[in-house]
């Protein structure tokens, strides 16, 4: 059944009321750096260490990074200001998970050490970018997403001797791919809804250099499935591209927040696995 873009947009708004919750982050990886939402660098950190990491089962990623976290013994960030990282790196040997091992998080870690000593942030790094300085639009956000990665990874990165978890670890949009992770440590951080008090959920600390209407939706085979029944994705793929496809749809919806929408298809993925569908 064919149904129109005002009661699709009906549908969406009622998930996201549901969904858009604080409660909700009990259950969702971006919980390990809730705790810092008022601490620049500790949040973007172990936001971005989380949303890495965040590929699988949902169940499976929020134990599994527990044990990251506790084997860090700190925030991330903390863990960044020591000389040597020669103890985090004993703390993460045997660690395991799907693709990744502790030694690729111990080059992420040590790229981190090394791009901290020249930027105080992630988000001075980005407000430095030549690519931000006129505005960041979802047009020109593969290349702002390119330059700040490479301010931190490796130029060999792509084409090293790096193995096939490492380079897993960090999705880059030189590959085409959906780069999901990454579009979903940015909606936590660039999208501001602390408006919203005590039932904020994003986190909105990057806001000043990437604004939410700039944003991509993060794209996975469960929002390439649902977003292609609701007619909102006509792409078979699930890439870059897509994501483009079907945050210009919702941004019909909702020009200035389309990502607000994420939270609708998290919900009813939610809802489908509990068995409410």
């Amino acid at each position: 059944m064919v149904v129109s873009l005002k009661n699709r947009k009906k549908q969406l708004d009622a998930l996201v009321a549901t969904y858009h919750h604080p409660d909700f982050v009990r259950d969702d990886p971006m919980q390990f750096a809730a705790s810092f939402k008022h601490d620049l660098v500790r949040c973007e950190c172990n936001a971005l260490l989380a949303s890495l990491l965040s590929y699988g089962r949902r169940e499976v990623i929020i134990r599994k990074l527990t044990e990251l976290f506790d084997r860090l013994e700190a925030p991330v960030y903390d863990v960044l200001q020591a000389e040597s990282l020669a103890p985090v790196e004993k703390r993460l040997a045997g660690f395991i998970y799907r693709f990744n091992t502790g030694a690729d998080l111990v080059h992420l870690l040590r790229w981190w050490h090394a791009f901290y000593e020249r930027y105080p942030s992630h988000l001075a790094c980005l407000e430095s970018l030549p690519e931000t300085q006129n505005g960041v639009t979802r047009d020109t956000l593969k290349p702002v997403m390119t330059a700040w990665l490479d301010a931190w990874l490796p130029p060999d990165f792509l084409t090293g001797g790096y193995s096939n978890g490492t380079r897993y670890l960090v999705p880059h949009p030189a590959t085409g791919g959906a780069c999901k992770r990454l579009h979903m440590a940015l909606r936590w951080m660039c999208r501001d809804d602390q408006f919203l008090g005590e039932h904020a959920v994003d986190f909105g600390l990057w806001t000043s250099v990437i604004p939410p209407h700039a944003l991509l939706m993060p794209m996975d085979t469960h929002v390439g499935r649902l977003s292609r029944e609701w007619g909102l994705l006509k792409r078979n793929s699930t890439d870059w591209k897509a994501s483009e496809e079907l945050t210009a749809r919702l941004a019909r919806l909702n020009p200035a927040d389309p990502c607000r929408y994420d939270f609708a298809f998290l919900g009813f993925g939610v809802d489908e696995v509990r068995g409410r569908l």
